[in-house]
């Protein structure tokens, strides 16, 4: 209420008071009427003073009122922005929710895919491991019994089945090991001996395969007896494991060192250093998981099943050791090891005393190891006349065992990877070519695929062996135009036989070609690379038909090969040299200008690049079996 409201309220009373005390007054004066009167008029002031009263009541009760409402409708408003807020959290929380769950579940279909893609990279690898061996003691036991075959087999047939015996047995080891421990029921086999002496010999094992493989090989630890108690066993697959990997990817005059010290009374500390490729950061990341193969330049340097330094670091920390690999690329890599020996740190029912073991016991497999380098052909005058295959294989037996079986039939040379067998193949322009499909540099897909579209080996045929036997790998092998494949373990008298066909197939064409005298090259050609190669020789020769200094040394320049790459091309689909197929085609363009009348005999010799008229008429006879008069004289009697 205003004030002014409030003073008039305050006069209203203030008059009603001062007629009453006038009723008062005249009342005593005993002036009825007149006191009457005031007293009236005190009455209407009282009246008017209570009616503005009520009104200043309502007035305070409608603001009261106002202001109730106005809190009733601030409060509505923030309920309902709290339940606003409440249901966007709340929906908020579910979209939360449905997407952790979506994200666990595309996280959980990852998971299981990269399982699947593990479990069948796996399989491959181990069904390619095993394959590989099982050719090699397989076969030479098929030659044996074979009754066809009555010869005793050589010692090194049989050291070779006993090696590639000993690798399967070793592979399967590994695989039940693994299993073992991620059963938990591997426990350690400890024994008490001199330790120095123990890992002396299993250093000293791997000289002999360092040296044939012309690494210097070098190893150090104390002299002198040192009695321990430690698991013999899996100590010695820890070493070998490293030491053979160091052997693999360490080249020819590299350095590896192996060293064994003692820190502590009852630890052992080892390091195996080598000067190989060495492995990027990111990669090193990665060398122990289980089956993970190490790529390098994006090729596999580990074409093996993966599971070898896998095992290793499980090995290690099963004796409750330590390891780490420090590498860097092009300088090399080092491993380091820590295991304690003796039985304080160990739980009683974590191992076992092993008495009167014998340490001696582990297979020597390295001992009978093959080197790895590649083999060089020796090129003598006899052998220079057979067919020429050219084996492309990294296991070196498999190569070793194909060459002692084709080497009496065709000149056979040697490749141990995809990449030394692409160069090979392209300097030499062999025959016929076996490859492997797993090797490492360059696999036996990229190499078909490499030959098959460069002019200078597309005619060559390629038999495929593989270890996997799956349709969609035969169908990637024969997409690029390889002309047989053969799956692991296979039989060498029907690789033999492929080879045979394969070569007296291209036999025949060349024949075919010797006797077609109205040759195109479409009729010789097995694929469309070949008759490309035909179409843009016969093109060269025929623009420098008219040129008689034009021989096979223009022609190689003109075609960008070397002498030998163009003999054995040109040899391969025309069973002719260069030289001749030179002499063939321009011979066959002197008949057609004799054909069309062109001028005499002596123009049309000069003009296809002859400049011995007797000697166009001796080789025009060769090859037409009349001289080139008698040919123009039956030719315009034909017309």
């Amino acid at each position: 209420m205003e004030n002014t409201d409030i003073e008039n309220i305050i006069k209203i009373n203030h008059r009603a008071e001062y007629a009453r005390l006038l009723s008062d007054y005249y009342a005593y004066k005993e002036d009825f009427k007149t006191s009457l009167l005031y007293l009236r008029e005190s009455t209407n002031f009282e009246l008017d003073y209570k009616r503005e009263q009520s009104i200043r009541e309502m007035h305070k009760f409608e603001i009261a009122n106002l202001e109730n409402e106005r809190l009733l409708e601030f409060n509505r408003r923030l309920l309902t922005t709290y339940v606003s807020i409440a249901v966007l959290l709340g929906l908020l929380l579910l979209m939360f929710s449905f997407y952790r769950s979506y994200k666990h579940k595309k996280e959980a279909h990852r998971l299981l895919s990269e399982m699947d893609e593990l479990k069948t990279r796996l399989f491959s690898n181990i069904t390619h491991e095993l394959r590989t061996p099982l050719t090699l003691i397989i076969d030479p036991l098929e030659q044996m019994l074979s009754s066809e075959t009555q010869k005793t087999p050589s010692r090194k047939q049989v050291k070779m089945m006993r090696k590639n015996a000993n690798s399967l047995l070793q592979l399967v080891n590994q695989i039940l090991d693994l299993s073992k421990i991620d059963a938990k029921s591997m426990k350690l086999e400890l024994i008490e001996a001199d330790i120095n002496k123990f890992i002396r010999s299993r250093f000293a094992a791997f000289s002999s395969l360092a040296e044939q493989k012309q690494i210097h090989f070098h190893y150090s630890l104390l002299k002198g007896k040192n009695i321990q108690i430690f698991d013999a066993s899996k100590l010695e697959k820890i070493i070998n494991n490293l030491i053979s990997n160091a052997l693999k990817f360490t080249p020819k005059k590299g350095k590896i060192e192996c060293l064994a010290k003692f820190p502590k009374p009852n630890q052992l500390e080892l390091a195996i250093q080598d000067s190989g490729k060495g492995i990027s950061k990111d990669e090193l990341k990665l060398i122990f998981d289980r089956f993970h193969q190490v790529k390098r330049n994006d090729e596999f340097i580990n074409v093996g099943t993966g599971i070898g330094l896998s095992l290793t670091k499980e090995l290690v920390e099963l004796l409750h050791g330590k390891i780490n690999v420090k590498s860097e690329v092009s300088k090399g890599t080092r491993f380091n090891l820590i295991i304690p020996l003796g039985t304080e740190h160990l739980r009683e029912d974590e191992y076992i005393i092993v008495q009167n073991q014998n340490i001696n016991q582990t297979k020597e497999l390295l001992k009978n190891l093959a080197p790895e380098d590649e083999q060089k052909t020796v090129y003598d005058n006899e052998n220079e006349k057979l067919p020429h295959v050219l084996v492309v294989e990294d296991n070196p037996d498999i190569r070793e065992y194909i060459k002692e079986n084709l080497s009496e039939t065709y000149k056979v040379e040697q490749a141990k990877n995809g990449k030394s067998g692409l160069k090979k193949a392209i300097t030499n322009i062999p025959d016929l070519i076996i490859t492997d499909v797993v090797m490492p540099k360059k696999d036996g897909i990229e190499l078909s695929r490499l030959l098959k579209n460069d002019e200078k080996t597309s005619h060559i045929p390629i038999i495929m062996l593989t270890g996997k036997s799956g349709i969609k790998d035969k169908l990637t092998g024969l997409d690029t135009g390889v002309d047989a494949y053969l799956t692991k373990p296979f039989n060498i008298s029907e690789l033999k036989l492929r080879v045979s066909n394969l070569i007296e197939q291209r036999k025949k064409l060349r024949e075919r070609f010797g006797r077609n005298l109205n040759f195109e090259p479409k009729e010789i050609a097995v694929t469309s690379m070949d008759e490309r190669f035909v179409n843009k020789a016969m093109e060269v020769i025929e623009k420098n038909i008219g040129n008689s200094e034009f021989e096979v040394r223009q022609f190689q320049e003109e075609m960008f090969m070397s002498r030998m790459q163009l003999f054995r091309k040109i040899k391969a689909l025309t069973n002719q040299s260069p030289s001749e197929f030179i002499r063939t085609i321009r011979l066959k363009r002197a008949a057609k200008l004799i054909q069309q009348n062109y001028g005499n005999i002596a123009q049309i010799t000069f003009e296809v690049g002859f400049n011995n008229p007797s000697y166009f008429a001796k080789c025009f006879k060769d090859m037409y079996g009349e001289l080139p008069s008698e040919y123009s004289k039956s030719h315009h009697l034909e017309a």
